[in-house]
């Protein structure tokens, strides 16, 4: 049975457009499914490398991200711009490493939040501190998978803290080709979100714009539609928007604890229920820089 409007409350309508909100940022709840990587150009022939290069058991690195988000909501009875910026420092460690990939272990030793609307409570950051997880890649460097380390002592509070905030640490992973590369190469790849029945594939363009012996930059850009439905708690919705950002990662071959990378994203949704409607837009600025020991 079809709901009336006026039994449609704003909450109902905010809840719709935070659930694409945060599957298009890489909430942990929503099904996201990376595709095989395509080459398009395999680039010059001299010189060819195989991105990002084999990692070594016991490399280790520190690393600081700064996290400026911007979200903005005009509808359901709101009309709320919220700024905030986090700058959050981590250790890193390969601890396993084999031709099938490696896997690398990352400690939050310091989260501090820069900037925030008055009055707001972003206390919890402070329990990042001290959560350790584990990040997972395949033999070709890309992104296979988190989870957080000790289970059996991990507060609720931390768990919490790190699913809201920690994990955008790995949403600026990058996908690199299966076979060597030279400079110009251009690839792709397309990822599927997939949450509460809203499905989105985002195809991810890559250039390798400079390579200089072991040094390489690559360059990355995406730009989707957004034109779905999905439901929540009975409630139905139209979704429209767009979808598009890129970046830039710089690193050494074989040194995966010293990459560098910024990724910008702008995300816009029009979510209509039966009329009732709301706008949303959330920007979003990633930038990991390795540290100094």
């Amino acid at each position: 049975m079809s709901r009336s409007r006026s039994s449609r409350s704003p909450a109902a309508l905010l809840a719709l457009g935070a659930l694409v909100l945060t599957g298009c940022g890489g909430d942990d709840e929503a099904d996201v499914t990376v595709g095989a990587v395509e080459v398009s150009d395999a680039g010059a022939a001299d010189g060819r490398v195989q991105l990002p290069g084999a990692a070594e058991v016991g490399a280790t690195g520190s690393s600081s991200a700064t996290v400026d988000l911007a979200v903005a909501i005009d509808g359901g009875g709101v009309d709320e711009e919220i700024p905030v910026t986090l700058r959050l420092d981590y250790d890193s460690a390969v601890v396993e490493a084999d031709a099938g990939g490696y896997a690398v272990d990352n400690e939050f030793t310091a989260a501090d939040v820069v900037d925030a609307p008055s009055g707001a409570d972003f206390s919890s950051v402070d329990d990042l501190v001290g959560v350790r997880y584990r990040e997972t890649f395949d033999e070709h460097g890309s992104s296979t998978g988190t989870e957080l380390l000790d289970e059996g002592t991990v507060t609720d509070a931390q768990r919490a803290a790190y699913e809201e905030f920690g994990s955008q640490v790995s949403s600026t992973t990058f996908d690199y080709p299966d076979e060597p590369v030279g400079l110009g190469a251009t690839w792709s790849a397309v990822t599927s979100i997939e949450q509460q029945g809203f499905e989105l594939d985002v195809t991810y363009h890559y250039e390798l714009t400079a390579l200089d012996g072991d040094d390489y930059t690559i360059a990355i850009t995406y730009d989707e539609a957004i034109d779905d439905s999905l439901s929540l708690d009975g409630t139905d919705a139209d979704v429209t928007g767009r979808l598009e950002g890129g970046g830039t990662t710089s690193g050494t071959l074989g040194n995966p604890l010293a990459v560098a990378s910024t990724i910008e994203q702008h995300l816009d949704l029009d979510v209509d229920a039966d009329g009732d409607a709301i706008s949303m837009t959330m920007d979003i600025a990633i930038d990991v820089a390795p540290q100094a020991a």
